[in-house]
């Protein structure tokens, strides 16, 4: 049986190793809040151990929050990141520090450095980095797929009455695709700790959603919930209006910020899915609640941070309990429990001759500049966001991805249209037989790799 030390300590190493893919002589400089010391001393012991040449700066919580946005990182701080391979940044997780810890991050953020931003870590919370990383991977993609493809989601959760409720937003697409915070760090890109969301930043949102999970600083588990209603992405009213939840919620960083005349206090920035097995207890945490798996999250406030453009002062994470999920009516979760046929997605089925009357009418195809490559004959589908993280999806299903990569390759570059009788041509050069060549046209427009262009 896994004692806690033990625990802890793979938790340190999976960081270390798995997140922040350090070895020998790698270095490591840890940026730590005092009320992180334990973990700051717990890595830098397995730091030790495994050879990584680590350093810790510990900062005053008041030096945090008397930092400004108009303030610039000293370059005490600035320096000492530019010469290390990997960051873990575990300062104040309280509104009143955020744009310190924001302008930690965006220091971090350069190239052939690899960050982690946690705000608020505790051991408690480390423990979940415990998990098998590859379980977690598997699953945050697998979320991706629905998040990526679909138009339309609808949100059922009960409030602790019973009372159902149910929000329909409209989501990105390939605009802005999801995120996935599966641990794993690239080369000048973050993570957050403990791993496992997917996440989405909704184009808007209306109806009602009943959080009956935890707010920042309070677990409500069927006690207690606060229902949040929502027109055009902006939260609107909130029930019941003199409840326990609801005056902790606007005692909180809501109140803060709208007394603070935030003109994005009330927006609808994010809704994330959790996908850590690890994480079975909600503690009232953000950074840690969100990931449970089988919840639902939904953040007020602002989202630069995780790559779009709503600005503010506040990133407040809401957890939903035990909720039905359906994407474009085809389901995720039924009552907290995931039920997502992955093939269902990646093969859509085409009725022939509705196939054969649209590919008549279609005169030329050209790439796009959305990336893409071709990895034992699947081709998958790359995207980075703004704020550094990247994702990839497989085109496909395994039988059609690998003709589709073969016709993917029989396009020109640098968007260069290829009238259809052109491209028949090359396919058939390529072996690829004409019959399939319009439901693999159709199946890379899905995934936005290249543009048609009716008659």
């Amino acid at each position: 049986m896994t004692t806690h030390v033990e625990l802890l300590r793979s938790a340190a190493r999976n960081l270390l190793q798995h997140s922040l893919r350090l070895h020998d002589k790698s270095t490591l400089l840890l940026i730590a809040d005092p009320a992180a010391l334990p973990v700051a001393d717990l890595l830098l012991a397995e730091s030790e151990r495994c050879d990584i040449q680590a350093a810790c700066f510990y900062v005053p919580t008041s030096q945090q929050a008397a930092f400004t946005v108009e303030d610039t990182l000293p370059t005490l701080y600035s320096e000492a990141i530019n010469a290390v391979d990997g960051v873990v940044s575990c300062l104040n997780d309280g509104p009143q520090c955020l744009a310190f810890r924001s302008a930690v991050l965006l220091a971090s953020t350069r190239r052939f450095i690899r960050t982690i931003h946690a705000p608020g870590l505790t051991l408690e919370i480390l423990k979940a980095a415990a998990v098998d990383y590859a379980l977690i991977q598997e699953h945050c993609r697998n979320l991706a797929l629905p998040l990526a493809l679909g138009r339309q989601m609808e949100i059922f959760s009960t409030d602790h009455l019973g009372c159902e409720h149910r929000l329909l937003v409209t989501l990105p697409g390939w605009e802005l695709p999801p995120g996935i915070s599966d641990g794993s760090v690239g080369e000048g890109n973050w993570a957050n700790l403990p791993p496992g969301e997917t996440f989405i930043l909704p184009v808007t949102a209306k109806g009602a959603i009943a959080i009956n999970g935890s707010l920042p600083g309070m677990v409500l588990s069927g006690k207690d919930s606060v229902v949040l209603h929502f027109e055009q992405g902006r939260l609107v009213q909130w029930e019941p209006e003199h409840g326990a939840a609801t005056q902790h919620l606007l005692d909180g960083q809501l109140g803060v910020a709208r007394v603070n005349g935030d003109p994005n206090w009330s927006a609808l920035a994010e809704i994330g899915f959790g996908a850590n097995p690890l994480i079975r207890t909600l503690l009232g945490i953000e950074l840690h609640d969100e990931k449970q798996i089988n919840t639902l999250h939904i953040a007020l406030g602002g989202n630069t941070g995780l790559g779009g453009t709503i600005q503010s002062s506040i990133h407040c994470d809401l957890v939903v309990a035990g909720p039905t999920v359906l994407i474009d009516r085809k389901p995720l979760l039924l009552e907290g429990k995931f039920c997502l046929d992955v093939a269902q997605w990646l093969e859509e089925k085409y009725d022939p001759a509705q196939l054969e009357q649209w590919w008549n009418r279609i005169r030329s195809v050209h790439r796009t500049v959305s990336r893409a490559e071709t990895v034992d004959g699947q081709l998958f589908r790359i995207w980075g966001l703004r704020n550094g993280r990247y994702g990839r999806l497989p085109v496909g299903g395994n039988r059609l991805s690998a003709v589709a990569a073969r016709l993917y390759e029989c396009l020109p570059e640098n968007a260069v249209t290829l009238e259809c009788a052109e491209l028949l041509e090359r396919t058939s050069a390529a072996h690829i037989e004409s019959a399939i060549v319009p439901a693999c046209v159709r199946l890379l427009l899905r995934y936005d790799l290249i543009r048609v262009k009716e008659a």
